[in-house]
């Protein structure tokens, strides 16, 4: 590919802001897998001709690494320092097929990039290049390259709407808890308190508390299911999800609506 240029930056803007009296930032995890990269001041990092990046535009990395900004998965980096970045799954392509589904929207840079659409549906044909890879659209069956951090597994969690990555149990009652939002409307996030774990935010009514947010621990198996409780386990995620869509089984309520994304009251952490 030839040398190209980012187009000019526009103004950085979280995925989930707040307004508060303090001009105070919530927590930084709060998000959708952290901050859209699409509303972001720095673009994805721009391919030269020896496969690095230019020096002004730090990469976003979907797993953490170096960078100068927050990552699309949650997590923030404090490096200043532009690197080139491995591939935020590499390997993965390797001995067969495998599809990712677009996060954001993205719009070509140059001829040799592919424009999509979140949702859209790509197969991977060289993940090799650093942070962009060479697919080919499922919609539209165009070749070109697209920005790793853009993507995800197509059958992962990171690809799933209700899944909000690293949040705070108090950001997720904020959410969860904004006006328009029905009892039974929830979210799936990291565990605060247990490695390798989940858990689940449902928005409740009850007379005592009125409006209020119940957290459930979603514990893995050593097989690698998940349950919250042990009468009734799951092969993945995604399975555990859609049982509770159709039977509260135990939970205060079921599950209705995903937490759609906002603006919260106020600031904190959890």
């Amino acid at each position: 590919m030839g040398c190209v240029r980012s187009k000019e930056d526009k103004g950085p803007a979280l995925k989930y802001r707040t307004d508060n009296s303090n001009n105070m930032p919530i927590n930084a995890h709060l998000g959708h897998y952290g901050p859209d990269p699409t509303l972001m001041g720095h673009s994805p990092a721009m391919k030269t001709h020896n496969n690095s990046y230019n020096s002004h535009a730090a990469a976003l990395t979907p797993f953490g690494g170096a960078s100068s900004i927050m990552t699309p998965f949650g997590g923030a980096s404090t490096s200043f320092t532009s690197v080139t970045v491995s591939s935020p799954f590499p390997g993965i392509i390797t001995g067969g097929v495998t599809f990712f589904v677009a996060l954001y929207d993205y719009e070509a840079r140059t001829t040799d990039d592919l424009s999509f659409k979140k949702g859209d549906r790509f197969q991977i044909i060289n993940n090799t290049e650093g942070d962009w890879w060479e697919a080919r659209s499922i919609n539209t069956g165009q070749k070109g390259y697209i920005p790793s951090n853009y993507v995800a597994p197509a059958d992962s969690i990171q690809a799933e709407e209700w899944y909000f990555g690293k949040m705070g149990r108090k950001d997720a009652e904020r959410l969860l808890l904004l006006p328009g939002n029905q009892r039974g409307t929830f979210l799936a996030r990291e565990s605060e308190t247990t490695k390798g774990a989940y858990s689940l935010s449902i928005r409740d009514w009850d007379e005592v508390k009125g409006d209020n947010v119940k957290h459930y621990k979603i514990r893995k198996l050593d097989n690698g299911g998940y349950y919250i409780t042990t009468r009734a386990q799951f092969e993945n995620l995604q399975k555990l999800v859609k049982h509770y869509t159709e039977h509260s089984d135990g939970l205060c309520y079921r599950l209705t609506t995903v937490c759609p994304t906002g603006e919260a009251s106020d600031s904190g952490t959890s």
